[in-house]
């Protein structure tokens, strides 16, 4: 009776209309070696080889039996089974183990023992099973289970230790496919989900986020980005313009030249507060209008978005989406703004109350920030030498500069937008001898 209990409440009805998705991934220059997915709708991610298959599976297929395994560090694919299936598992110690294939009734179908390392290790069940089924790992100090459907009429099993350098003959989607060194990793997906894709290839790194409606090769664009102080950059690939990941965050010209730090109507840089240590590799440099006018800020191939590279990125986001749920459509900041280092909104009373914060404020709820992998840092920024250089707005705004100008250099913008601020990407305009941060993007 029990059993007949577990079943019932673990079992979900399958449907067959459902669509899935097969994504395969290529570098354009550099060749991928890893490809973190995350699912900004739900919150879920994997990490998977550049030679690996994604194949996103349609909500309505997946049967419950999946019931968060990766996270308890075993993950069973294709699930439900036909013929064969991967049983991944990361194991909290080194040291022999025991894995075992039970039915519903307690009855063991198969065991094997093994010696897993503490990393991932990768076992093939082939054979003919029908029903439910526990997969039960049992280690030292440790054990860990999962469930496990099979479609096929009862028959012989067997269980082996694969490693990625075998050719694996797999099951999925109903067709066979023989792939070497790689694997067909499932992930669940609904139909308008969010994407954030980030392939890496050694110190260098790209993003894209989409929604995919069908099977494709998604290409990265990985390009080494080194400034002359030999800093690296991430990449952040949005609509047709590719920007760098993070704040500029160099002391010299791309010419090998210094950058001044005398801060008085001439070219020059600082850190926020005079302090390189506690905020260059988050938060970058602090730039003078003269600076960005030199043309020499950004290394090689990039340069200091105009006003209309600004704009255009702004529209993108406006007319893709990005938009904050129940603001106003160019709503956006929370879209490019970091998921840490922003200040919580204000609390304002009004009349005995307190007003409610507006949706897409930046500071509120700061996890549902950087859907576009654009992170904008809280850098803040420099007054003049006028009004007394002082360093302000850590935590509550970032501005970066523009190549447009003349007397004074057009900026854009974001701020956590407390009460009755939009929380867009604006624009505005300050003397050249203000510090601001510094973006660039690919010529």
């Amino acid at each position: 009776m029990k059993a007949l209990f577990f079943v019932l409440a673990i079992l979900v009805v399958l449907k067959t209309n459902a669509q899935d998705y097969l994504i395969n991934f290529t570098g354009t220059i550099i060749p991928v070696d890893i490809v973190q997915v995350k699912n900004i709708t739900t919150g879920d991610s994997l990490i998977l080889k550049g030679s690996d298959v994604l194949n996103l599976k349609g909500q309505s297929t997946i049967t419950g039996i999946i019931d968060n395994q990766i996270k308890s560090g075993i993950w069973i694919y294709p699930n439900p089974m036909v013929n064969s299936a991967t049983i991944e598992i990361n194991p909290k110690f080194s040291g022999d183990a025991t894995i075992s294939i039970i039915d519903m009734t307690g009855r063991q179908i198969i065991q094997t023992k093994s010696y897993l390392d503490n990393s991932t290790q990768k076992f093939q069940l082939t054979g003919s099973l029908k029903g439910l089924f526990i997969v039960n790992v049992r280690g030292n100090n440790y054990q860990m289970s999962g469930k496990l459907i099979c479609n096929s009429p009862d028959g012989n099993i067997s269980i082996e230790k694969i490693s990625n350098n075998q050719t694996v003959a797999k099951k999925e989607l109903g067709v066979s496919k023989s792939v070497e060194g790689s694997w067909i990793i499932s992930m669940p997906y609904t139909t308008g989900d969010r994407l954030m894709f980030t392939a890496s290839s050694g110190s260098f790194s790209t993003i894209i986020t989409k929604i995919p409606d069908k099977t494709e090769t998604i290409s990265f664009n990985i390009i080494a980005v080194t400034d002359m102080d030999v800093n690296h950059y991430h990449t952040v690939e949005i609509g047709n313009q590719l920007w760098m990941g993070e704040n500029l965050k160099t002391t010299k010209y791309n010419d090998g030249n210094n950058i001044s730090k005398r801060w008085d109507s001439i070219p020059a840089y600082s850190w926020y507060n005079d302090s390189e240590s506690t905020f260059k590799d988050l938060y970058g440099a602090l730039y003078n209008g003269f600076a960005v006018n030199t043309g020499y800020l950004c290394p090689v191939g990039w340069h200091v978005p105009t006003v209309d590279e600004w704009i255009s990125l702004n529209d993108f986001l406006i007319v893709n989406g990005y938009g904050y749920p129940g603001a106003a459509p160019n709503a956006i900041a929370k879209s490019l703004a970091s998921k840490t280092g922003w200040s919580a909104p204000p609390i304002i009373p009004d009349h005995g109350v307190y007003l409610p914060v507006p949706p897409g404020t930046v500071g509120k709820n700061p996890k549902e920030n950087n859907s576009t992998g654009f992170n904008g840092f809280p850098a803040g920024y420099k007054q003049t030498p006028q009004n007394g250089g002082i360093y302000c707005e850590i935590g509550n705004t970032t501005a970066w500069w523009s190549s447009s100008g003349t007397s004074s250099i057009w900026d854009f913008g974001i701020s956590p937008g407390s009460h009755g601020t939009v929380n867009s990407l604006q624009q505005g305009s300050d003397g050249r001898n203000s510090g601001l941060s510094v973006r660039c993007i690919k010529n």
